[in-house]
């Protein structure tokens, strides 16, 4: 299974988010096994991706972000 993965810094500590498929549920979901780590349910949204590979650069971001925009 491939999960788009999100992280976001909260409070001097990193939020990260797995986006895992719609054949999936929370009552389907392995349980946790780390107390620090929580399962919810987001509202559904339409999103965009661009996919690439290689390596992270400011260059490449821009790039892609532009893309997206347009």
């Amino acid at each position: 299974m491939t999960a788009s993965v999100g992280q976001r810094r909260v409070q001097e500590k990193w939020a990260v988010s797995f986006m895992i498929p719609a054949s999936y549920t929370l009552k389907t979901l392995p349980e946790p096994e780390d107390p620090n780590v929580t399962l919810r349910q987001i509202p559904a949204r339409r999103m965009a991706a661009v996919r690439y590979s290689g390596f992270w650069s400011e260059k490449r971001y821009l790039k892609y972000k532009s893309e997206l925009e347009s």
